[in-house]
């Protein structure tokens, strides 16, 4: 039993020495494993560190509104933000008025749109409802813009253009005219309404002026200045499509009347000559040489004016703005409201967009709001101190806001809407001068004119 036992020991023994020495080197091998993984794993984390520190190069092209300050303005803006990410470069373009919608037309024709462009929703309405651009909900902070101005710059429930500054459109005024044609106290100011009647007043008063002075001009040449035609519509207490956009009103009742009252200051010779081919340039230049008491415009325009009679480049008089006339009972008065902002193309790029999306950010930064708020004070002598920011955070810091910034703050709070955020806005718009033209020659009537308006307007919708 004994040498029984002393072998069955001894075996244990060796079996024991073996376990020990083969836990031994799995203990070393697993040491010098870890080893490696913990060099590879900060291999990897150094890799990832370097790139975080030198992101991908990226240029951008932005393009920026027309103004005489706008370019300057981006300029500030650009270096700020590159300086920042010195990894994107931006090259800055800047829109003409005279060209901006072809220029935006051809850009979404031929992919040669921009990543970012700073633009009044007029001018990329079609590109917004087209699907050109990509929504920025995620972008902003809703809480810090006025609920109206975010609904004017939506589609389809989707933010596509952050509101940066905004403009009311009503009836530029010369109050001097007025005065001389002593019909000045018919025509109020930004907070108070008249009728048509007291309107053609006032017209035939300063046309009967002589001189080649008028009290008012239709424009009708092309689409330009179309937005008056149709806020008188609803002053007049026509309507022009219904509420969720799918179908034009521009033959209602109201329309016609307002038709039939242009035909009359046509041919009692109260407005300018040719109406049928004056073009909202036209109108804009008599206004601003001191021979038309009131046309379309806003407080953006009046800024210009004062800075360019203070220059001694235009001619002076009392500069105003007024509402458009307004039929009793109908809930008025209308204004248009223009809001302009940044928007972001859709480039297909994905490396372009996110750094789009990061400048777009940077440009809606109190920092980046501040430097155009810089620009647009009355010390600033430029032509774009009535474009308002409106983003509350910047806007409660404006201690003393132009006299067209003022105006334009009035005139933004009334109704009104030309539908610019439904599908087609430029073809819808080029439907109805052409009609609009017709009526004035007498052509057509006026029912039979905006009747081919509403024709042609709903084929375009039903596309």
């Amino acid at each position: 039993m004994k040498s029984k036992w002393s072998v069955f020991m001894a075996i244990v023994l060796a079996i024991a020495f073996v376990v020990m020495m083969s836990a031994a080197g799995c203990k070393t091998t697993t040491e010098e494993t870890t080893a490696e993984t913990v060099a590879e794993t900060t291999a990897v984390e150094t890799t990832a560190v370097e790139t975080t520190a030198a992101p991908e190069n990226v240029t951008l092209t932005y393009w920026t509104q027309p103004g005489p300050t706008e370019l300057e303005i981006a300029k500030e803006q650009v270096a700020a933000f590159t300086a920042a990410n010195p990894n994107v470069t931006i090259s800055i373009s800047q829109m003409a008025y005279d060209t901006v919608y072809e220029q935006i037309a051809i850009g979404l024709a031929t992919g040669g749109v921009p990543d970012v462009a700073n633009a009044s929703i007029m001018w990329i309405a079609s590109a917004m409802t087209g699907g050109y651009l990509l929504p920025i909900d995620d972008l902003i902070n809703p809480d810090e813009y006025p609920a109206g101005a975010l609904e004017l710059s939506s589609f389809n429930g989707h933010l596509y253009l952050c509101p940066e500054s905004g403009a009311g459109f009503a009836l530029m005024v010369n109050r001097t005219l007025l005065k001389e044609a002593g019909v000045n106290d018919l025509v109020p100011d930004v907070n108070g309404t008249w009728s048509f009647d007291d309107f053609y007043t006032a017209v035939k008063a300063v046309t009967d002026l002589g001189s080649n002075k008028y009290g008012y001009a239709i424009v009708s040449a092309n689409e330009q200045g179309d937005q008056a035609h149709y806020m008188m519509m609803l002053s007049m207490g026509g309507q022009l499509y219904n509420a969720d956009y799918t179908e034009c009103l521009m033959n209602s009742a109201g329309n016609v009347e307002l038709m039939d009252f242009y035909l009359k200051m046509v041919d009692d010779g109260v407005v300018v000559p040719n109406a049928a081919g004056l073009l909202a340039d036209d109108a804009d230049l008599m206004f601003t040489n001191g021979l038309l008491a009131m046309t379309y415009g806003n407080g953006w325009q009046v800024d210009a004016s004062l800075i360019a009679m203070g220059e001694g480049t235009q001619p002076e008089f009392e500069i105003d703005m007024t509402t458009f006339p307004c039929k009793e009972g109908i809930g008025g008065p209308f204004t248009h409201k223009a809001f302009s902002g940044p928007v972001l193309f859709d480039t297909k790029d994905e490396v372009r967009i996110k750094w789009a999306k990061e400048f777009l950010t940077y440009l809606q930064s109190d920092e980046s709001l501040q430097m155009r708020v810089d620009a647009v004070t009355p010390e600033g002598n430029n032509a774009n101190l009535g474009q308002t920011v409106i983003k509350n955070t910047i806007a409660a810091t404006i201690a003393e806001p132009s006299i067209g910034a003022q105006m334009n703050a009035v005139l933004s709070s009334y109704a009104g809407s030309v539908a610019a955020t439904a599908p087609s806005w430029s073809e819808r718009r080029a439907a109805f001068f052409p009609e609009l033209q017709k009526i004035l020659l007498k052509e057509v009537t006026p029912q039979e004119g905006l009747d081919a308006v509403a024709t042609a307007i709903n084929a375009i919708l039903a596309q």
